[in-house]
């Protein structure tokens, strides 16, 4: 393989990593706004001012996450409250999440040093991986606890689950494991190397019954 075909290569995927790490966000404001849109003479203020500022933290995230990409993965970590964040990804990726009732189990606790652009990344990979692979109206559970000098950030959901032997594979570059090969098979494979990059890891934990779990282990 020449240089120019590496370059061209190398080139090809960054840009695959872009499109597909910033199709949900996208997604997700543009639902944002067509529920404000449509239902604004339907909701009381509180509840549309609610939309509103998920609207505006989604557009910010998303402006965050554009200019992540032009930096390259360095990280930029700053004191993050976990609970907060993972609430406020939820409620902005709500019109996405169709039918799925999320149950939240958040252990409150100091802040944590990460970056929260890719953190959040990382959640939402895992949540719309989650709706894309469970049956319409399944849950999903999102756990956030304190295990020693590590903050374990769970997300499992309630459907076929991942073979055994299919589990390492999935977290390799454009593995597909849906039966008709859709999906670009990246973003397991993104969200852990942003693990990794924090210190941390993304592991496949086990269930006593169907379902698939990924933990997001951050160090404290």
């Amino acid at each position: 393989m020449t240089g120019g075909q590496r370059e061209e290569d190398g080139l090809e995927e960054l840009v695959s990593v872009f499109v597909h790490e910033l199709k949900t966000p996208i997604a997700a404001v543009q639902g944002l706004a067509a529920t404000l849109s449509r239902s604004l003479d339907e909701l009381d203020r509180e509840t549309a001012l609610q939309v509103a500022a998920a609207l505006e933290r989604s557009a910010l995230h998303l402006g965050q996450l554009v200019r992540s990409f032009h930096a390259g993965l360095p990280l930029n970590p700053e004191p993050t409250d976990l609970a907060v964040l993972v609430r406020e990804t939820v409620e902005e990726l709500e019109p996405l999440l169709a039918d799925r009732r999320v149950g939240l189990e958040l252990e409150e606790g100091p802040p944590v040093s990460v970056d929260p652009v890719r953190v959040r990344q990382v959640l939402t990979n895992l949540l719309t991986n989650a709706v894309r692979y469970t049956p319409s109206g399944s849950p999903i559970d999102v756990t956030l606890r304190r295990a020693g000098e590590t903050v374990e950030l769970s997300v499992r959901d309630h459907g076929p689950g991942i073979p055994p032997e299919e589990v390492e594979r999935a977290f390799d570059r454009y593995a597909r494991l849906r039966p008709d090969g859709s999906g670009s098979g990246l973003g397991l494979y993104v969200s852990r190397e942003l693990a990794r990059a924090h210190g941390g890891d993304l592991v496949a934990g086990r269930t006593e019954s169907a379902g698939a779990l990924f933990v997001l282990q951050l160090p404290r």
